[in-house]
Parts: structure tokens; C-alpha cells; sequence
């Protein structure tokens, strides 16, 4: 099924300019928030950047009013490719909020749905009282390669095992492979249904992307967050753990879940120690 882009993981990494927001309120950008994001007296007109941790197919842009006090009327949408570089030569305008079970989105034609979306931007945010926007959430579907994973992995729940009786190195986490939820198809991707109508194809993905990389925490001692990005398949380093962390747990939190096609941790590419390993999953009731 359609999935929402905006959730723990992605919200976490949203950016408001020109003043950005506490960083603990922005996961009541979900659009599951009973209170949204309420915007400061002086900031009428804030512009909001969605980035996503891995290119995503966008079905359709809307802010909510119905659980929220929002005053959000309207809203202008730019949509970013995989090269930073605008799809859209203009923001795309949304339609306007006639009441609060009408929210303000995007027209379905509008929206670039067969090309990969890396970054959504939202400008020009127009409030039905002419005050800064409040109870903003943001309702953005998805079929997408974008923080999709199981609710949790954790790897390591018993040792790691490196080839010498050393700490793990170069410990790229692992190749989590998998796709949204919703049928499994015979190529191992996912067919969503879009208005019960057409089918389209959510391909495998990396899960472990820039956005869930930084939320994996480690015990019994965390790493530095700004090493956390190591973990992605692509990194030339992977994470070396300190000499005396010989059996770390390794957490990975999903923002959704998805049906996971394969976790390995590839040595390909790093100079990695790591023999085996074993892993728990989680579902969606944790």
C-alpha cells in the first residue's frame, strides 16, 4: 500500500528556514500529530524542506486540518530529483482549504509521480487569518524506496563475531534490503494499488539510508552520531567500534514497515573483521 514519506525518521531530518524549529518538535510534522507544528509570531512565511534518505515516487502533497487547529489555507510544492536539481520550473500551487475537511493539496496531476524524488520543498504558506501557519502536518504518500523498514532490527542481540578475537571494524550495517508493505510480487518488489485502480512497482531498497542511519543507536555504548552514517552499504569505512565494545547491539528503527528482503554486512568494501551475526526483528507492536 501507499505509505507516508513523513515519519519518525524523515521528520526528524526536516529543516525550516530561515528559523529552524526545536528538533523536538518536529515529529509532530507526522501527519498522525493531534497538534501539528505551530510556527513562531514572526515567521508568517516558512519554508519547509522534506529530505528523503533514498528517492521516492511522491503520489500526492496535502496539510491536514482535521485533527489539528490548523489556519494552513494553501501551499506552493518544488520537488528535487536525485541531483539536487528542481523537476518542477515552478512551485507547484496547491488547491486552496474550503474548511478543515478539505485540506489544502496538491492536484493528483500535478504530481511528478513516475519520477524519484529526493527532496520535497514547501514555500509560500498562505493561513486563513493572515497569522503564522499552526497545527502544520504533512501528509505526503509514497511509494517509495524512503525510510522503509521493518519497525525494528536489531543485529547483535548476541555478539558479533569478528574473524579475530578483536573488536568489530569496518561494520557497514549491513545491506537491510526491502520494500514497502503490500503484495509481494514474484520480482520481489511490492505492488501498491493507486485508487484501487492502477498498480504500481515499489523496487527493493537499501533500508539502511541516510535518514534511519542516523536514528540506529548502539549499547551497551552509543557511537557518535556523526559516525552513524558509516553504517550505510555504501560507506568506504563502515563504523570501527572501540577496542574494549567487542559485543555491541546494534539497534535499526524503521520509520515504516516493510517486508525485508535480506540483512548481510558486507566486507567488500571496508576492511571488515565482522565472521557473523545474529538478528531479531520486530513488527509493528514491537
Amino acid at each position: 500500500q501507499e505509505m507516508e514519506a513523513v515519519d519518525d525518521a524523515v521528520s526528524k531530518t526536516i529543516t525550516v528556514t530561515p528559523k529552524d524549529i526545536d528538533q523536538n518538535k518536529k515529529g509532530d510534522f507526522k501527519p498522525d500529530s493531534k497538534t501539528g507544528v505551530n510556527f513562531p509570531e514572526d515567521d508568517k512565511h516558512p519554508t519547509i524542506n522534506i529530505p528523503f534518505g533514498t528517492p521516492a515516487t511522491v503520489r500526492g502533497v496535502s496539510m491536514p486540518r482535521d485533527t489539528t487547529n490548523s489556519n494552513v489555507e494553501s501551499f506552493k510544492v518544488t520537488f528535487y530529483g536525485t541531483t539536487n536539481q528542481p523537476i518542477n520550473k515552478q512551485p507547484l500551487e496547491s488547491t486552496p482549504s474550503g474548511d478543515k475537511n478539505h485540506p489544502a493539496s496538491l492536484n493528483p496531476s500535478q504530481v511528478p509521480s513516475d519520477v524519484p524524488v529526493k527532496r520535497v520543498e514547501i514555500t509560500d504558506i498562505k493561513t486563513t487569518d493572515n497569522q503564522a501557519p499552526r497545527g502544520v502536518v504533512l501528509d505526503i504518500k509514497a511509494c517509495t524506496e524512503a525510510t522503509a523498514g521493518t519497525t525494528g532490527v536489531s543485529a547483535g542481540t548476541t555478539p558479533v563475531h569478528g574473524s579475530e578475537a578483536s573488536h568489530a571494524t569496518g561494520t557497514g550495517i549491513t545491506s537491510v534490503s526491502g520494500s514497502v508493505s503490500g503484495v509481494t510480487s514474484a520480482s520481489g518488489s511490492t505492488t501498491v494499488g493507486v485508487s484501487g485502480t492502477t498498480t504500481k512497482q515499489c523496487q527493493e531498497m537499501e533500508a539502511v539510508d541516510d535518514a534511519v542511519s542516523k536514528t540506529i543507536t548502539v549499547t551497551p555504548k552509543d557511537i557518535d552520531q556523526n559516525k552513524k552514517s558509516d553504517f550505510k552499504p555504501d560507506s568506504k569505512t563502515g563504523v570501527n567500534f572501540p577496542e574494549d565494545d567487542k559485543h555491541p547491539t546494534i539497534n535499526v528503527p524503521f520509520g515504516t514497515p516493510a517486508t525485508v528482503r535480506g540483512v548481510s554486512m558486507p566486507r567488500d568494501t571496508t576492511n571488515s573483521n565482522v565472521e557473523s551475526f545474529k538478528v531479531t526483528f520486530y513488527g509493528t507492536t514491537n
